[in-house]
């Protein structure tokens, strides 16, 4: 391949032609994961909150779409992506509505959120190694600075929680 410079060419344009290649499949498996998403709301009635709470539909959360999801043929990729991006923010609209109306799913959601959070920052932080602190050459005084003001956060959060907890005890 060194020696071609032909063969380089076409290389280059084979690799362009694939990160093009990948957006399109992602767009439209996004588009399919959509219509997906919303079809199975429709034919089970079931919605998963945001941080993945599930959730039943009401009958006055609106009445169900009548073949909105179909997928046909004669439908262009565009228009099938059009109507399940639009189905599928349909639906996300009618979920934050349901939880801003209901008070205790309000709070369930918040502490389902927390506790994603809490989860993604106990791996992030659990990814740290002893040995990598240790190490000299590593060391920055911003990182002391960082994991400072992270303990201070933390420390806080902890209050409150304590706070919460023998509040409602």
């Amino acid at each position: 391949m060194k020696e071609d410079p032909a063969l380089q060419t076409e290389m280059a344009r084979a690799f362009a032609r694939t990160d093009d290649l990948k957006k399109a499949v992602a767009n439209e498996a996004k588009a399919a994961d959509r219509i997906g998403y919303v079809r199975q709301i429709v034919e089970k009635g079931e919605i998963r909150t945001p941080p993945g709470r599930p959730w039943r539909r009401r009958p006055s959360c609106g009445p169900r779409p009548s073949g909105t999801c179909r997928s046909s043929t004669s439908w262009t990729t565009r228009r099938r992506r059009r109507v399940g991006r639009e189905a599928y923010d349909t639906v996300k609209g009618l979920v934050a509505k349901a939880v801003e109306e209901d008070p205790a799913l309000r709070v369930q959601e918040r502490r389902t959120k927390f506790y994603n959070s809490l989860q993604k920052a106990t791996k992030v932080f659990e990814e740290l190694t002893l040995d990598e602190v240790m190490e000299e050459d590593i060391y920055e005084a911003d990182m002391l600075q960082r994991l400072e003001a992270l303990q201070e956060a933390i420390g806080t959060c902890i209050s409150a929680l304590r706070r919460a907890t023998t509040a409602s005890s």
